[in-house]
């Protein structure tokens, strides 16, 4: 699917967005980039009727065919990455396995979209919670009347006397205003970050109904992450699938924590930032299983260049 923004970026299937991390500059930085990623939804589409077999003929039952239209998105920039506008109908051609299609309709559309706002509140991004929250809200504010939103977040739960991080689903799909900003008052943090489980959420709750007429091919994933998952039992290749299947655009705004990670992940492990057991197993099991994997759940046996190996690997 392919999006012609009003006014856009390049759009690239589960791009990054790297943010720096310098408190005077990311705040101004992410709240840009939230109304650009929203006006990259608010798109022109055109649709494609495919090629239908003709009805046989003769003595043989007449069968009905109803022809198939297939909206085609598109996002078209130059290569400062502005967006190029009044382009019209003859501008393009589609194909489809080598063969051109014919474009029924062209035109700009004001449709509202549907949007999965998923907020990392981990504790890898405690510092940066004010931040996340505010650029959430700037994001909500620049809505037209129609767009629906649902919050996603983490949160702590106690399990069998153990603190274990979940996602929550905050808010489901809705218009309403007021609903979405007591919402964001009630993002809390957590000790973890199921992070692809959050993602999870959106492909199979949040939108786990096919969408109606109105929002057909306009659904949408933005996530404010850091993109480093901790205690998720999802995997992240089996999430891309599902999120492609279900025809959603996926864009992730990465608030960039590694500095501020490793800088407090050295020396002492008793009050140094741990990794979860979950992500120290993930990164020894890519070695041979002559390892010792004993050190897979235990941090603090670990040397500071391997906390900054296994460091690397989570944000590479």
């Amino acid at each position: 699917q392919f999006f012609l923004a009003e006014i856009g970026i390049s759009l690239i299937k589960f791009c990054i967005l790297f943010i720096d991390l310098e408190r005077a500059m990311k705040l101004k930085v992410v709240l840009m980039m939230l109304p650009v990623i929203l006006s990259a939804v608010y798109a022109s589409f055109g649709q494609i009727k495919r090629p239908v077999p003709p009805p046989k003929t003769g003595d043989e039952e007449v069968i009905r065919v109803d022809t198939e239209l297939v909206d085609v998105p598109v996002v078209v920039t130059d290569r400062a990455g502005k967006p190029v506008l009044n382009l019209k109908k003859s501008n393009f051609a589609v194909y489809e396995d080598g063969k051109l299609q014919d474009v029924e309709e062209f035109a700009s559309t004001s449709a509202p979209f549907e949007v999965a706002l998923l907020l990392d509140t981990s504790g890898s991004t405690r510092a940066d919670i004010e931040l996340i929250r505010r650029s959430a809200r700037e994001f909500i504010s620049a809505l037209r009347p129609g767009d629906r939103v649902s919050i996603i977040a983490f949160r702590s739960d106690l399990v069998d006397g153990k603190g274990t991080a979940s996602s929550e689903i905050i808010t489901e799909l809705t218009d309403n205003r007021e609903d979405l900003a007591d919402a964001l008052l009630n993002v809390a943090t957590s000790n973890g970050t199921p992070y692809y489980d959050g993602l999870l959420q959106v492909a199979k709750r949040v939108f786990r109904n096919p969408p109606s007429e109105e929002f057909r091919g306009r659904r949408a994933l933005v996530a404010l992450t850091d993109g480093v998952d901790s205690t998720s039992t999802a995997q992240f290749d089996d999430i891309k699938e599902q999120l492609e299947s279900a025809g959603i655009v996926n864009y992730f705004i990465k608030v960039d924590t590694r500095n501020y990670f490793e800088e407090n992940l050295l020396g002492d492990c008793q009050n140094a930032i741990r990794f979860s057991q979950a992500q120290i197993r993930r990164y020894y099991a890519g070695f041979s299983k002559s390892e010792d994997m004993e050190k897979a759940t235990d941090f603090c046996g670990l040397g500071d260049f391997e906390r900054l190996a296994v460091s690397k690997r989570l944000y590479e």
